[in-house]
């Protein structure tokens, strides 16, 4: 796995992170958004390396 990789994995982590404590809260648009985003991202990103 590359840095760059290494890196959107990160992001992908992060926005993760920020969904669920959005859900948590009760900001269930933007925490959904955010999850699914970064779901169809992680899927995007490790398709590619098969």
């Amino acid at each position: 796995m590359a840095w760059g990789d290494g890196l959107q994995l990160a992001a992908i982590v992060l926005m993760c992170a920020l969904g669920a404590c959005l859900m948590v809260v009760g900001a269930y648009g933007s925490g959904g958004l955010l999850l699914g985003g970064s779901a169809i991202w992680f899927w995007r990103l490790y398709r590619t390396g098969e």
